[in-house]
């Protein structure tokens, strides 16, 4: 009987299974609120450091991009979609949101692009390391984005996530205030 006695006085000062949850629990929450405060952290530092470049932007550093025709996927099916137009600052990847209208439902979907290296990224995902992907439109500048070009690139594959088909990007630098484009040169007679 002694023996009895000891096995339920260790159980009974050994912590109970809902107080272990308890700290487990506790624990994961004060993770997951530390994570959220560091994303959000990140995010603020990213969108200042964007502001930042667009801020000290000079003439080539931000593009004017639009894009136009063919079809992309929304849940799964190419389909037309609204054509869009926007702007990107060298060192810059954002999420555009694309729409088609279907009688009496929009479908939205985002496409990541960026704007680095004097290229033109498009359908890059959400990874920081989209330049090593394979499964993307890559547009160079060559030259004649002063005036402006329209590209018709590749059809990206089902296994991308736009599956972008037929699509017209046409891209230009954008003028900032005060500035002229490269080689525009005005003839003012005099007064």
């Amino acid at each position: 009987m002694p023996r009895l006695h000891e096995r339920l006085q260790k159980i009974g000062n050994a912590p109970k299974q809902y107080q272990i949850d308890e700290e487990r629990r506790k624990r994961q929450e004060e993770y997951r609120q530390q994570k959220e405060r560091e994303d959000a952290e990140a995010i603020r530092l990213e969108k200042e450091r964007i502001l930042q470049l667009y801020r000290n932007a000079r003439y080539g550093d931000i593009i004017q991009v639009n894009i136009s025709g063919g079809s992309i996927a929304f849940i799964g099916e190419r389909k037309g979609y609204e054509p869009l137009s926007f702007d990107l600052v060298r060192g810059e990847r954002k999420r555009i949101p694309f729409y088609h209208h279907d009688k009496q439902i929009t479908y939205q979907t985002d496409i990541w692009v960026a704007y680095d290296n004097n290229a033109f990224y498009f359908d890059v995902g959400d990874d920081q390391k989209y330049e090593q992907s394979t499964d993307k439109i890559v547009i160079l500048d060559n030259g004649r984005w002063d005036e402006g070009k329209t590209y018709r690139p590749k059809t990206l594959d089902k296994s991308t996530y736009s599956q972008a088909h037929g699509i017209k990007v046409f891209i230009r630098y954008k003028l900032l205030p005060g500035m002229q484009r490269k080689g525009a040169y005005h003839y003012y007679p005099p007064q």
